[in-house]
């Protein structure tokens, strides 16, 4: 009879330690689906974009009360919204790329990526972003190296890294010209500031070349971010020249995501690292500090973060079981800078 008292409670406390564990998230919807990708409207936070493994693209208007769904019977891989024309948004699935001009309500497949007689297909592997300086140009990474379209997707051109297979984009639209940052499976990353015409490696200080999350600050433009496979997150202050890696207890070894919320009132910047070992953490001044958000959602790795720009922001976390959100109330990072100090700080320090 002890045994069984003992096996009971042994029980009671493992089912008590599950639902402590989660108890800050909260499961917005989608439970029993695969959320491979999500996007939060950037000017209207109570719109979210979901893209799930087989069930289709879905949008709530209600912050995740409820959803409808804009694309049927596929798997939406990756969502790209227009930050300066949020209507615009540019979805991957294993069919192709599609785009739409009215906010979800009509999607138009893009031509297929064809050059020079050869077609490279998008089969939902690479990754999609908007270049929001005057060219509006999108680029396409995949397994072949990146692509380049200025009339969406009429015609297309090759911008390099042929031979590598991308995993991630970022643009540093600061400038009059964008500079362009590429993660790849096996070589690292590269940088151009010529759209793909030469590109050069910026690897020094990382151990890890395949690199599956990368994000360039739009606050701190010298600041990147990059998650790799199996080694680790890195952060670079000066334009990926050196890395550092991220000495926070990160533990996962097998991929991460990266997200980034800029209150347009008050300038304050946090950077989101996800992994699959469903954790959150946030670093408010350039990377130099991390800090633990939230507690771990126990088996549920995380697949995609995103998260509204008005602080203190939500977080939505696509996971292999539903999506979740949990409110990021200020007192997780009482530091209260904002990426304004932080550059005046970096400046006096120069």
């Amino acid at each position: 009879m002890s045994c069984l008292r003992l096996l009971v409670c042994c029980a009671f406390l493992l089912l008590f330690s599950l639902g402590e564990c989660c108890a800050e998230w909260s499961l917005l919807g989608l439970e029993g689906k695969s959320v491979l990708s999500v996007e939060v409207d950037p000017t209207r936070d109570t719109i979210i974009y979901a893209g799930t493994n087989g069930a289709g693209l879905l949008v709530s208007r209600d912050k995740g009360e409820t959803w409808n769904n804009l694309l049927e019977n596929a798997s939406v891989y990756a969502i790209a919204i227009n930050r300066k024309n949020p209507d615009m948004i540019l979805i991957g699935t294993e069919n192709g790329l599609s785009i739409s001009r009215n906010g979800g309500s009509r999607f138009q497949p893009l031509a297929i990526i064809k050059y020079n007689g050869k077609v490279y297909p998008y089969n939902g592997l690479g990754c999609i972003a908007f270049d929001e300086t005057a060219t509006q140009a999108v680029l396409v990474g995949i397994d072949g190296g990146l692509f380049k379209t200025f009339d969406f997707g009429k015609t297309w051109e090759p911008a390099g890294l042929s031979e590598y297979e991308i995993t991630s984009i970022s643009i540093d639209n600061s400038g009059p010209k964008a500079v362009i940052y590429a993660g790849t499976t096996d070589g690292g990353i590269f940088a151009s500031a010529n759209y793909g015409m030469t590109w050069r490696p910026i690897n020094s200080g990382i151990n890890d070349l395949s690199v599956n999350a990368l994000l360039c600050d739009r606050m701190l433009h010298n600041i990147l971010y990059a998650g790799t496979l199996g080694g680790g997150v890195y952060v670079s202050s000066d334009y990926g020249d050196n890395w550092k890696m991220i000495t926070v207890d990160l533990r996962s070894l097998s991929g991460y995501t990266l997200e980034q919320a800029v209150d347009p009132q008050t300038n304050r910047s946090i950077v989101y690292v996800g992994n699959y070992d469903g954790e959150i953490f946030m670093t408010e001044d350039g990377g130099n500090t991390f800090a633990k958000v939230g507690e771990r959602l126990v088996g549920k790795p995380v697949l995609c973060l995103s998260c509204s720009n008005v602080l203190p922001s939500s977080l939505y976390l696509g996971t292999n079981d539903g999506l979740y959100v949990r409110k990021h109330e200020a007192q997780d990072n009482p530091s209260g800078e904002t990426a304004d100090s932080v550059l005046n700080d970096q400046q006096q320090r120069r």
